[in-house]
């Protein structure tokens, strides 16, 4: 997402397009209507395993939270795709119209493994979703910005757009790898977390601090006698 949004204005200015700021931000339009689109279809797609699953479940309410990434499968091809059209399209300096949808194609991609991530996170882990996607954002954002970093040197030093993002591709197909492997061995990694949980002793309660009592006597006066 970011490679994208970095290399806009840097290949959109020059020529064959020649686009001023203005026009330009207008071409992010296409990827944002995508990743609308594929967080809605994403979604209804991740409740649909979630649907079928319970159906097939012998008493109708159990499901693994692995069956929620079968519907990332839907995005996984259009991500490594949608970059492809965008790199090759600026290298042809074909009509701006092919690396535009190349965008778009990625954005719903992207939204629609992105979307069920999440939901898996909420299933998998309950009680600990917070914590479970504010590790996963920094990761995001920490490689989100290596990539922006890398895409702004190789527009810099003159490394052409097709092989750039060529190799994003490739990197993106890859890592989708992952949830195949989440698919097969997630509720195993589970079962062992939640094992290793209850079977570590809990920490020995603290005893509480004795707190002050204040005496209720009343305080002894000395009577005085008349003169």
């Amino acid at each position: 997402m970011y490679a994208i949004s970095v290399a806009t204005p840097f290949s959109f200015s020059e020529p064959p397009y020649k686009l001023g700021s203005t026009d330009i931000s207008f071409l992010y339009l296409p990827a944002c209507v995508g990743y609308c689109l594929g967080s809605i279809v994403g979604g209804h797609l991740s409740d649909r395993e979630v649907r079928l699953a319970k159906e097939r479940s012998e008493d109708g309410e159990t499901y693994s939270s692995e069956v929620r990434l079968r519907s990332a499968r839907w995005g996984v091809p259009l991500v490594p795709a949608g970059l492809l059209i965008f790199g090759w399209g600026l290298h042809r300096h074909t009509h701006m119209a092919l690396p535009i949808m190349g965008g778009f194609v990625f954005g719903v991609g992207l939204m629609l493994t992105n979307g069920t991530i999440m939901a898996y996170f909420t299933d998998s882990i309950p009680g600990q979703t917070a914590s479970v996607v504010a590790a996963y954002n920094a990761l995001r954002n920490l490689l989100a910005g290596t990539v922006a970093a890398l895409t702004t040197a190789a527009v810099d030093s003159g490394l052409r757009e097709n092989w750039y993002f060529t190799i994003l591709a490739v990197l993106c197909l890859a890592s989708s790898i992952s949830l195949e492997v989440i698919q097969r061995y997630g509720a195993i990694w589970r079962q062992r977390r939640q094992e290793k949980l209850t079977q570590d002793p809990a920490p020995a309660p603290t005893a509480p601090i004795p707190m002050t009592t204040l005496s209720t006597q009343q305080p002894t006066t000395t009577p005085t006698s008349n003169p």
